[in-house]
């Protein structure tokens, strides 16, 4: 029965030293305390022996040996006493963008984080992780083209619209153009006809909408005989060129002129006050005509103030060369004294007479 206890008060001691080498183990910042080396290691020898012979052996015999043989052997192996650490069976939780694969019990690591994985930036959304989703910076925002006639106002990036499209701006068609847009280009329908003027002396065959023209002028056709056009009475060039080449030089005005009759008695006075003239050439003969126009006032009447006669005047036309060209006489309207006359017409040089142009002078003579 004492040797029961002895074993009992051994196996005892022998728990709560391994009790306590456990609980150092599992606190590595505290140094493990001195374990008492004499005592120790005798429980750890005897205790796996003892107490698989024990039950049988208490009730028949007396042991052999006693526990104080165990107590003095030598305690240069206590050592031995703590167990060894436990390894981690890791559980690896994939890596992702900002951390590597890292294990779930007790936090090791292996490999590096993968990054991020980014999407640029679109006109709604910043720079996005595709992974994680996280985002960076801003969007960039729509580059709005302007609406169309067609389309809507939209997005050269993204395609997004806004607002609604236009319309469309049309111009009438033309001669040679259809229907079309001002504002796009966009055409319709067919151009319209050319409305045709015919050609002239001077102009080509003309549209009268858009001045297109087509052909040649037909020119002129200038009558042999007076210089004029029979297409549009336009004046053959050479006309105007052979009248800037005649002159007429005139008598001082006014000048006061006297009618004598056949015994040299004075009939009337005449005062011319004005007189006007008009070169005319004949194209067909290339000679020139002459025609004055007198303007004046009756003065006198041998016949006095009560009555009314024709006055006369004398007149002749010399040449360039000094020479009397043609000579006549001019009768007014009937007058009394004091009536005037206007622009009477009288004939100086006609063109059957074969004068050329050239410079020409009036004299107005009083008449017997």
């Amino acid at each position: 029965m004492k040797k029961v206890l002895v074993l009992l008060s051994v196996l005892t001691l022998v728990l709560t030293l391994c009790a306590c080498s456990q609980k150092e183990d599992t606190n590595p910042t505290k140094s493990p305390a001195p374990a008492p080396t004499v005592i120790t290691k005798a429980p750890t020898e005897e205790v796996t022996e003892t107490p698989t012979a024990e039950p049988s052996v208490a009730a028949t015999e007396e042991p052999t040996e006693t526990p104080t043989t165990t107590a003095t052997k030598s305690p240069t192996k206590a050592t031995k006493a703590p167990t060894k650490a436990t390894t981690c069976n890791h559980s690896y939780k994939n890596a992702n963008c900002t951390e590597p694969k890292t294990c779930t019990k007790c936090g090791a690591t292996q490999g590096s984080a993968k990054g991020h994985s980014w999407e640029s930036a679109t006109c709604t959304d910043p720079k996005t992780c595709s992974v994680c989703g996280k985002t960076e910076g801003s969007a960039t925002g729509h580059k709005w083209q302007d609406a169309t006639c067609t389309k809507p106002k939209t997005c050269s990036v993204c395609g997004e619209t806004s607002g609604i499209a236009g319309t469309h701006d049309w111009q009438d068609a033309t001669c040679t153009t259809p229907k079309t847009c001002s504002v796009c280009g966009t055409t319709s329908g067919n151009p319209s006809r050319h409305d045709w003027d015919n050609a002239t002396c001077t102009e080509p065959k003309t549209c009268a909408d858009c001045g297109a023209t087509e052909g040649e002028p037909k020119g002129h056709q200038y009558s042999s005989y007076s210089g004029k056009c029979s297409g549009c009475n336009a004046v053959d060039p050479i006309i105007d060129e052979m009248l800037a080449k005649c002159t007429l030089e005139l008598p001082e005005i006014p000048v006061t002129l006297n009618y004598y009759g056949y015994d040299d008695e004075l009939q009337s006075t005449l005062q011319v006050t004005d007189v006007k003239y008009e070169f005319e050439y004949d194209y067909g003969d290339g000679t020139i005509g002459i025609t004055a126009q007198f303007s004046g006032t009756k003065t006198y009447d041998y016949k006095g103030g009560g009555q009314s006669s024709t006055g006369k005047i004398s007149w002749k036309l010399y040449d360039t060369d000094g020479n009397v060209a043609r000579a006549g006489t001019f009768y007014s309207p009937s007058l009394a004294e004091g009536e005037s006359f206007v622009n009477k017409e009288e004939t100086l040089l006609y063109s059957w007479d074969n004068l050329e142009p050239g410079a020409y002078k009036l004299v107005l003579l009083s008449t017997n």
